[in-house]
């Protein structure tokens, strides 16, 4: 582990006092060690109360008629039927429905539709068989709308236009430049061009997203499947012109996120509307299948990439240009324009490069961040091309990466970064996983091959986060902090935090979250693998003081002058001078209290302003490809990722391992089948829409831990939730490729573009 020097203006304690700056995690005694994630028993025995399984007196159930146009203009709308149904209670459209300003286009609900999926009405019933009745027997009649579902389609003179100004999201392409491209191109020595595509990838949550609503006098409680209580609270509030303390939303569990829970949707203004109209709980969960128009989604993408190498291999001139799909609206419409993303400005060393991403507007359903958004499908058109380029100038993958390696943050002043462990991922993934080396295939028709991908996602920008951690009566510490249990562990990985700080066993640290009314800030989202890099320092700053004040009062009880108490230390929960002369236990501290509680309380410092955040790493695949029927095998992955410390190995194995089975399932088989006709999604059910399964794991997927300490922040850790994803899809298409000489540029690399390419190959039909 390299020494790195940490910035002193991230290690402010209390009192103007300087935190200690951690070394290596073996000489720690909770950080750094593996430890089962806290909730875990209940999730696997099914005793964790998840929003779903909230029960309520007198709640009511509420079901959401949905749009089968995908842009249309409601001529007219008859809910007599619904309404005359025994058992509801209430039923809302755009006719009866009070103004709430929601996201960038108006009213919750409105006269027009503009996809497949767009609610159009909401009933509230005594039960949820009798609110699903209800909603069929509206009587909706449309008229249609001009409408556009493929990007390339709007971007043609003549398309039906979508927003004011026009399909392409805010009129313009988001452009990158450094240095002269046209003049990098002409110096080159080899000009290479080539276009690849990404499909829509679903959430695919297992816990469907709902809640439970009550608004009562008390205002607006909300039992969520949230990220982030905080953010969806303040949203409420805002929408509904409710003061921050009369909206509580609790959130303990999340079956499952990856983005999509990041805010609040249609489902809580829905609810809570019909709450307030019938004076009742209301909830509100999607079915299965709205699940796929209504959780929104990762974009579809056409990229093209042109470059000009020298013939030793060096980079001179990069271009990219991608086109993003998004929906009618212009929520989340920026997220179509992320596709140029940090891989191409960042990860090689190039004078000459310029981006181009269009986001365009389609009568389609809306886009909402996806594990490793605009990264994942940057990657997997990048680092494909990368390994073209290669080939180009016969050098190896691997090779012409580390030729091509950027020491520094190019698209922001040249910063240096706060950890680059690029370089040592590379030759720890390569010797583990024996790059080079490749199998014999275990039958004539089936071929194996291996391949490679960077991968890169950026670091936390300053965000403002606080945490509090109380001694209690008895000696054990509470860490409190306002997140969401999304998976991640943050939750074990706090108290660790705390645990180290405090000097005390894990066993003696708690921790309460996931309530908006009786935690603080700590962080507005559980996502952009910010939780444990954003919150873990407002964690440890928080534990600090509340050490420092335990300090204090044991000095006061050991008769040690203030002046003094930089020589007391504490381990194990027990607090003693440096010769041992003098000790007392933190329970007998706390003990001693009476009821006055010690309570600390600790915020985030910012980020150092001279220093590039970016997180790094490395993928190597082995697969199996079987031409006959074009089925593709991953039989094992190794990972090497610096994330900065690894809190917690087990964890941080678990969350390597998880992200590269969801980024193997965006490669090979995930992909929205749409009707381009009319914009209905065709394989909207799990059946249909190919999640790998446990039977598609590979044998071996390996995660390993380059040791990195990064100088960001008092932790050392960057984060690792997206990480894993971001580069696992090009791995697996340069393996692919390996392995057959064939190259499919289409994500996802399904059998039946396999046998395609195959045909196509072996007719002489196919070009590159």
């Amino acid at each position: 582990m390299a020494n790195v020097k940490i910035p002193d203006s991230v290690l402010v304690g209390p009192e103007g006092t300087k935190l200690k700056a951690w070394g290596s995690s073996k000489e720690l005694s909770a950080v750094g060690k593996p430890r089962p994630k806290i909730g875990a028993q209940e999730k696997v025995t099914g005793s964790a109360i998840y929003a779903y399984d909230v029960q309520l007196p007198r709640m009511l159930y509420a079901a959401v008629l949905s749009s089968d146009r995908a842009h249309a203009r409601i001529a007219a709308l008859d809910t007599r039927k619904a309404e005359a149904l025994p058992g509801v209670r209430a039923v809302l459209t755009y006719k009866n429905i009070e103004p709430v300003k929601w996201e960038q286009e108006g009213n919750i609900l409105r006269d027009t539709v503009g996809y497949v999926g767009e609610p159009v009405a909401a009933v509230a019933a005594e039960t949820e068989e009798i609110a699903y009745d209800a909603i069929h027997l509206i009587a909706v009649k449309y008229d249609p709308l001009p409408s556009v579902i493929e990007p390339l389609d709007a971007m043609k003179p003549g398309a039906p236009q979508l927003q004011k100004a026009g399909n392409v999201w805010q009129g313009k392409p988001v452009i990158y430049k450094r240095g002269d491209v046209e003049k990098g191109l002409k110096e080159a020595d080899i000009v290479y061009e080539q276009t690849y595509t990404t499909s829509v990838q679903h959430h695919t949550t297992m816990e469907l997203h709902g809640c439970v609503v009550q608004w009562d006098r008390d205002g607006l409680t909300v039992w969520d499947s949230a990220q982030g209580v905080n953010q969806v609270r303040d949203q409420l509030a805002s929408r509904f012109n409710l003061p921050v303390n009369k909206v509580r939303v609790i959130c303990k569990y999340v079956g499952g996120g990856f983005g999509s829970k990041n805010s609040a949707k249609h489902y809580h203004g829905l609810a809570a509307l019909l709450s307030k109209r019938t004076g009742r709980p209301v909830k509100l969960f999607n079915t299965r299948e709205d699940e796929f128009p209504v959780s929104r989604h990762r974009p579809k993408t056409i990229q093209t990439l042109k470059a000009g190498v020298k013939k030793d291999g060096t980079l001179v001139a990069l271009y990219h240009k991608a086109i993003g799909q998004c929906g009618p609206y212009l929520d989340g419409a920026a997220l179509g324009a992320r596709a140029t993303g940090d891989g191409t400005k960042s990860l090689y060393l190039c004078p000459n490069l310029m981006t181009e991403a269009y986001s365009v507007h389609t009568n389609t359903p809306l886009l909402a961040p996806t594990r490793g958004p605009g990264d994942t499908e940057n990657l997997f058109a990048l680092e494909q091309f990368i390994d073209e380029l290669a080939e180009k100038v016969g050098i190896n993958p691997l090779e012409f990466r580390k030729k091509n390696y950027a020491e520094v943050d190019q698209p922001h002043d040249n910063h240096h970064y706060s950890s680059k462990g690029l370089d040592r991922c590379y030759d720890m993934a390569a010797k583990a996983f024996g790059w080079g080396q490749k199998a014999k295939a275990s039958a004539p028709h089936k071929k194996r091959g291996i391949g490679m991908s960077s991968l890169i996602w950026h670091g936390n920008r300053t965000e403002k986060s606080q945490a509090g951690v109380i001694i209690q009566p008895d000696g054990t510490a509470e860490v409190v902090a306002g997140i969401a249990s999304l998976g991640v562990g943050a939750e074990t990985i706090f108290t660790q935090i705390a645990a180290e700080e405090l000097g005390m066993k894990m066993e003696s640290v708690g921790i309460r979250w996931g309530d908006s009314s009786s935690t603080p800030y700590t962080i507005n989202t559980s996502s952009g693998s910010r939780t444990t890099a954003i919150a873990g320092p407002a964690v440890r700053a928080a534990a600090a003081d509340a050490r420092h004040k335990l300090l204090k009062a044991a000095a006061r009880l050991l008769g040690i002058k203030p002046t003094e108490i930089a020589t007391l230390s504490i381990k194990d929960g027990v607090i003693s001078t440096g010769d041992q002369s003098k000790k007392i236990s933190v329970a007998e501290v706390a003990r001693k209290q009476g009821r006055e509680l010690i309570i600390g309380t600790g915020h985030r410092p910012p980020n150092p302003e001279d220093m590039a955040i970016e997180i790094f790493g490395a993928q190597f695949v082995e697969v199996e490809v079987d031409e006959q029927i074009g089925e593709v095998k991953v039989l094992r992955a190794v990972t090497a990722i610096d994330c900065g410390r690894w809190i917690n190995p087990l964890l941080a194995e678990s969350q390597i391992q998880g992200g590269f089975i969801q980024g193997m399932g965006m490669a090979l088989s995930e992909e929205r089948i749409m009707d381009s006709r009319n914009g209905i999604q065709l394989n909207a059910n799990l059946h249909e829409y190919g999640m790998p399964t446990s039977l598609d794991v590979p044998d071996t997927n390996l995660a390993l831990d380059p040791e990195v300490i990064d100088a960001s922040n008092n932790i050392n850790a960057k984060g690792l939730g997206e990480p894993p994803l971001v580069g696992a899809g090009a791995a697996i298409a340069n393996a692919i490729y390996n392995a057959t000489d064939i190259r499919v540029r289409d994500y996802p690399i399904t059998p039946n573009r396999i046998v395609q390419a195959l045909k196509e190959r072996s007719s002489g039909t196919r070009q590159g």
